[in-house]
């Protein structure tokens, strides 16, 4: 199977590999299959890969396990509201805005008299974490109409693919 899968990888023109790679991938390990998105576009990985992912960024974001990796290793387990923070920031399609970051995270219509300080409080603990595991480095700032990534900092964001059912994921049936 392996030889098949690599000529086929061979034929398939450069610009497609990571699809076809990830496609093939997808279809030869189904449980541990995660997708990684980054400023490099998206590539599948298995569960082992995650590691390799991390040392090359500076920050790693695993949404299925609400954990922060810095580039290190070092890591911050259980913070799901930063790392839905960070990941709705590093989304292109969220402007960064108070009520787009409110909706992301909390998935409610944003009020600004009862929701500020929860999102002011949630981003100011968010940019703390991360400017420990950076060293000192800003990653969240502030700009005039909301909060956006600093640009100069690699972020990968690790979910799982919603096409895959595992044991683990699938619904109960009655």
């Amino acid at each position: 199977v392996s030889d098949h899968l690599a000529g086929v990888l061979e034929r398939t023109p450069a610009g497609h590999r990571p699809g076809y790679a990830g496609l093939l991938h997808l279809l030869g390990r189904r449980d541990d299959t995660l997708i990684v998105d980054s400023r490099a576009g998206t590539s599948f990985v298995s569960a082992d890969g995650v590691a390799a992912i991390v040392a090359e960024h500076d920050l790693t974001i695993d949404s299925v396990t609400a954990t922060i990796y810095n580039r290190a290793g070092q890591r911050v387990d259980g913070r799901a509201t930063m790392a839905s923070l960070l990941v709705a920031l590093a989304n292109p399609a969220v402007a960064g805005s108070a009520d787009d970051l409110y909706r992301a995270v909390w998935g409610g219509v944003y009020h600004p008299l009862r929701h500020r300080n929860t999102l002011y409080v949630s981003l100011n603990r968010t940019r703390k974490l991360v400017s420990e595991l950076l060293g000192d480095r800003e990653v969240v700032l502030r700009d005039g109409a909301g909060w956006r990534l600093a640009p100069d900092v690699e972020i990968a964001v690790i979910r799982r693919d919603p096409r895959v059912v595992s044991s683990v994921t699938a619904p109960m049936r009655r």
